[in-house]
């Protein structure tokens, strides 16, 4: 018998949970690597628009963000303007890409703060903020005594960050020299690097910023990035990572990035997404989105490498797609007839100049489903009491009468619309008590060649499942499966179920009344040895402290020298007697967490006041 077991109590969870449990796997989730459609962007660039503009650095984030994406930034973002200090070169520079991007009133209170940082600045990150501020503000920029500043900074330390500020720089000047050059190939290879994924120290915004500098001096020094193709893949991952990201700092890095990725002259990943998770068996259409890095509808080569079942066998090879509206690539795989269930579709993307991307997804070919030879029995013991024969979608005609002293048995065929069999992977069998709406869901048995059977002993279940709940019972076949194009929820017929033993109050059965409560009884102590035993043992551990005391005695030992004016050593001898006391306490009492809270502050005491005194009796010594 093979039933999910389920308490009478908690039946309409259970059957809820079933439901839930039905709609997840029939859910199928994409198999491939990371993906980025023109959704996820539109979805970053709401989160951006809607930034709070009472903060300038997160203001200036989204309009960079805004930018990236090829959008403008909203007019309200020059609310952000208000609270800029003039005296701070971030804040100016902050202001600068504001006001460029929302189109918002300059400043000429911004240039003296430009201009003071040209000139006196030989910092990376300030030289970057200064030059992009003083082409919104049509400060002249001294692009020779720049620039010089700037191979400075990249001959000496730098981190990952401010090497991406200093290439962007120089490229927003027109430098390709070979200092630069050398930085670019030395940040290029600072990356830390997973098995998916590659980003640098900082996090999401330093490799945005890395990326973004790296990308536009190779464009404009027409020279590869010193990245394989493999780890521009892992960029990608990590970007595509925080597409659902609500954080405005994080919304923005992604964006520049991924425009870094997708607009650049040499390294440019395609990403293919799934738009079809399930098609019939006998017309459907398979579609996948392409899309540059940053969502961008592109025209490449995309085909269907291969798709192979839960047998592993291979039902189509090379299957080319063709482009539909926007990013939309289809093919129509009916004439391939594939048959019902799960497969995996490996799709690859191509196209000249970019990197290819092969994306791997569960596709369920569907089918309609019916259930034949369907038929309820009664068995006392081994012996057959009824059998009726039931026709889906029908339901029984009358009122099957079962008592506890029998066993219901249910048996069916599932099949697709062609009649060949069907295995299912959720077949359960509810009966719900019609007063109470309480339901018990059971597993029906797979007998194979589609065949299901659902065998339960009244009497046996009458407690654990039933509660001895007697009454009418609307019993159903709920059937589903990835494979299926709808469930199926057939109800059957309704059951009377007779009880013999005492059915408990109805209106006491709740599915969240007072339990029993559980009382732990812990062992019983092992007896005690007399307590003679224990008076002579503490004596025996007593008996060196005994002996020490008696050879003072007759060494003559005395206290007479003991420097009871100075402090330092009363203290010692004081804080020594105090760490043996909270040694005993220990024992008898305290945590070990307890001790060692009140032993720290003991032992700087007793360090500083040894000596102390040690220092005492070395000088009065000599």
């Amino acid at each position: 018998e093979a039933h999910f077991q389920s308490n009478w109590n908690s039946g309409i969870v259970q059957e809820r949970m079933m439901k839930g449990f039905v709609i997840v796997l029939a859910t199928l989730v994409a198999l491939s690597s990371a993906s980025f459609t023109t959704d996820d962007k539109n979805h970053l660039v709401s989160v951006l628009k809607s930034v709070d503009t009472s903060s300038l650095a997160h203001t200036f984030a989204a309009a960079a963000g805004l930018v990236a994406a090829n959008e403008r930034a909203p007019k309200n973002f020059c609310d952000s303007l208000s609270s800029v200090d003039a005296s701070s070169m971030s804040d100016v520079f902050y202001a600068s890409q504001i006001a460029s991007s929302a189109k918002c009133k300059l400043s000429s209170e911004w240039n003296a703060i430009v201009e003071e940082t040209l000139s006196s600045s030989s910092e990376g990150i300030s030289l970057h903020h200064a030059v992009a501020a003083a082409k919104v503000l049509g400060v002249t920029v001294n692009s020779k005594a720049v620039v010089k500043k700037l191979k400075n900074a990249a001959k000496g330390d730098f981190s990952a960050r401010a090497a991406g500020y200093v290439l962007s720089c120089a490229a927003s000047l027109g430098s390709d020299d070979n200092a630069f050059i050398g930085m670019s190939k030395a940040v290029a290879n600072q990356f830390e690097e997973g098995s998916t994924v590659a980003k640098y120290d900082g996090g999401i915004s330093a490799t945005a910023v890395v990326l973004k500098g790296i990308f536009s001096f190779s464009d404009h020094a027409n020279s590869k990035p010193d990245f394989n193709d493999a780890t521009v893949r892992k960029f990608f991952n990590y970007f595509s990572e925080s597409k659902y990201t609500d954080n405005i700092v994080s919304a923005a890095s992604t964006l520049i990035a991924l425009s870094s990725l997708a607009h650049n002259s040499f390294q440019t990943p395609l990403a293919v997404s799934q738009e079809t998770n399930k098609i019939s068996s006998k017309s459907g259409t398979f579609s996948v989105q392409v899309t540059n890095a940053i969502g961008e509808a592109v025209s490449a080569t995309v085909s269907i490498m291969s798709a192979r079942s839960s047998s592993t066998s291979t039902k189509l090879s090379q299957v080319d797609l063709v482009k539909g509206e926007g990013s939309i690539y289809s093919v129509d795989v009916s004439s391939h007839n594939l048959a019902p269930g799960v497969y995996t579709f490996k799709v690859k993307a191509s196209t000249d100049g970019a990197i290819s991307d092969v994306a791997s997804m569960s596709v369920a070919v569907t089918t309609k489903a019916s259930v034949s030879n369907a038929s309820v029995t009664l068995k006392k013991q081994s012996s057959v009491v009824s059998s009726t024969d039931v026709e889906y979608p029908k339901a029984m005609d009358s009122t099957l009468s079962v008592s506890d002293s029998q066993s219901l048995v249910v048996s069916f065929s599932v099949e697709d619309a062609s009649g060949a069999p069907l295995q299912p992977s959720q077949v359960f069998v509810r009966l719900t008590h019609k007063s109470l709406n309480q339901a018990v869901i059971f597993m029906a048995s797979n007998k194979g060649e589609g065949v299901f059977e659902f065998d339960l002993n009244i009497g046996d279940a009458a407690e654990e499942s039933f509660n001895s709940q007697g009454g009418d019972y609307t019993m159903d076949v709920v059937i589903g499966d990835m494979s299926l194009c709808c469930g199926i929820e057939w109800n059957v017929g309704t059951l009377s179920l007779t009880f013999n033993k005492s059915t408990p109050n109805a209106a006491s059965i709740h599915q969240f009344q007072t339990k029993k409560g559980i009382e732990h009884v812990f062992s019983v102590p092992d007896e005690r040895p007399p307590q003679i035993v224990s008076i002579v043992f503490a004596g025996i551990v007593a008996s060196p402290l005994l002996v020490l005391f008696v050879l003072w005695v007759r060494v003559g030992a005395n206290i007479s020298d003991f420097p009871f004016t100075h402090l330092p050593t009363l203290i010692f001898h004081g804080t020594l007697s105090a760490i043996s006391l909270l040694y005993a306490n220990y024992w008898f009492s305290m945590t070990i967490f307890q001790a060692l809270f009140c032993l720290g502050p003991m032992l700087v005491v007793i360090t500083f006041s040894g000596r102390s005194m040690l220092q005492r009796i070395a000088d009065k010594k000599v």
